[in-house]
């Protein structure tokens, strides 16, 4: 996949992401998440399905900080 097409794929993610956490977390922690995943995993080497690895560990990460939040605002907590 060359570079632009990755980028784009990459946006689109986000963009997603943010559209599903948006009632929990702000759009920028989600950005910042995103970005930090997709960091950690360059730094590990990984190239083919970066996108899709990107997105995995961003979706775990924001469902780790978003449950405490949904739990506290039904007073769960």
């Amino acid at each position: 996949m060359d570079v632009a097409a990755e980028r784009n794929e990459l946006l689109d993610m986000t963009h997603r992401l943010v559209r599903e956490h948006e009632q929990h977390l702000p759009a920028g922690s989600v950005i910042r998440c995103v970005s930090r995943c997709r960091d950690e995993l360059v730094r590990m080497g990984v190239r083919d399905g970066l996108v899709e690895a990107a997105e995995a560990m961003s979706r775990r990460r924001l469902m780790d900080r978003v449950a405490p939040a949904q739990a506290k605002a039904i007073g769960a907590v």
